[in-house]
């Protein structure tokens, strides 16, 4: 059973989309609400929901928020500036690219800033790249990591995410489908190198990404907001092809019930055990799931490997992942065995620490939390599916 405080947490984010005033339940606290919103990034909806249902302003939970709120509204203002600055410089130069996620579906938000972003996504082609690189470079940017599915630019506070694909290859069962993405993108226009995705694939793809994240260990509240708001901005949706591609995802059970979670939630429909799960899960998850939960979900979805074949690969990585550690293996992949042997003397000698930790880690995870956590995701219509 959701608790008072989860409640009114929900209707200050619904009081801030619909622009109306809810009664909050009995014990609320909002400046327990304040410590949750925090947690989940989603200050700005919390406090435009509060004034909307008869907090002042000079409340002294609501004068804590002030500052953040002010600091995201301008955050905003600076990541709108700069994703115009980078995607006008791209088009300039003829590269290609689609706007992702909270970048793309901020405007369904009656203020921009109430969807908060901690950084901006965009797919790219990876054939591009060098003259992405380029690009970003000239506008004062830095590349600080790559990981198996973007490149991380960053300038100052603002971090750009650039992706080769939509979902990372070792999500294998939503790569498939997805590949690297660009099959489901169009251009706006003959000569336009801004791409889009159809509404109905733009709302998949929105949704396999919740999906993702609520599996390998979980996602938060704005993330099950982004969906409610979606599903009624997009318009009027084909959901018999939604419905299809769901299935070719084997995310159809799942999207019914967190359908029906969010019905629940903002629409006013009856509660069960089952809705009752996923926001519980959702609130005890922060925006990205907690670290335990993560290492649950790694050994379920690597479940036909031993704990010291997982241990293995921490030090013989992939190869796409040497090379990210060790630049000259692009240009000389014959030398992989010799990196994987410095690497591993390295960790050995040098990291003796982390190994420990690592191994803490591994050992931390039981069967008991493997299997508890497998039922989990059948019951609430996930699984990892292996082709």
């Amino acid at each position: 059973m959701m608790t008072s405080l989860q409640k009114g947490i929900i209707i200050l984010a619904k009081s801030a989309i619909t622009g109306k005033a809810y009664d909050l339940p009995d014990g609320f606290s909002l400046e327990d609400a304040v410590n949750i919103a925090k947690e989940h990034q989603i200050i700005n909806l919390i406090y435009y929901g509060a004034l909307n249902c008869g907090f002042k302003s000079d409340d002294t939970s609501l004068i804590k928020l002030f500052n953040i709120v002010c600091s995201n509204i301008l955050r905003n203002e600076r990541q709108s500036y700069e994703f115009n600055r980078i995607t006008n410089a791209f088009s300039e130069s003829g590269l290609d690219f689609l706007p992702l996620k909270g970048i793309d579906i901020r405007n369904f938000y009656p203020k921009q800033d109430m969807r908060t972003m901690g950084d901006i996504d965009i797919l790219i082609k990876k054939e591009q790249y060098d003259a992405i690189s380029a690009v970003m470079t000239e506008l004062g940017y830095n590349c600080t990591y790559e990981s198996n599915h973007e490149y991380i630019w960053r300038n100052g506070n603002i971090i750009m995410e650039l992706h080769k694909r939509l979902v990372p290859s070792y999500n294998k069962d939503y790569y498939n489908y997805y590949g690297e993405g660009w099959d489901f993108a169009k251009s706006i226009g003959p000569d336009s190198c801004l791409f889009k995705m159809s509404d109905e694939d733009s709302y998949i793809y929105l949704f396999t990404h919740f999906a993702k994240h609520y599996r390998d260990g979980g996602i938060g509240i704005r993330h099950l907001v982004d969906l409610w708001v979606c599903r009624s901005k997009y318009g009027n949706l084909d959901f018999d092809y939604i419905n299809t591609q769901l299935n070719k995802l084997h995310l159809r059970e799942f999207y019914y019930n967190v359908s029906k979670t969010i019905d629940v939630l903002f629409e006013n429909g009856e509660s069960d055990e089952l809705s009752e799960a996923i926001s519980k899960f959702i609130f005890d998850s922060g925006p990205y799931g907690d670290e335990f939960r993560y290492l649950i979900s790694s050994r379920l979805k690597n479940s036909h490997k031993s704990i010291f074949g997982e241990a293995v690969e921490i030090v013989f990585l992939p190869a796409e992942n040497m090379k990210r550690e060790f630049p000259v293996l692009n240009k000389a992949p014959f030398l992989l065995p010799v990196f994987w042997a410095v690497r591993g003397f390295r960790t050995l000698f040098f990291r003796k620490s982390k190994i420990k930790q690592n191994a803490q880690k591994l050992l931390s995870v039981s069967d008991v939390n493997v299997k508890e956590y497998n039922e989990f995701l059948k019951y609430v219509g996930l699984g990892f599916y292996k082709k």
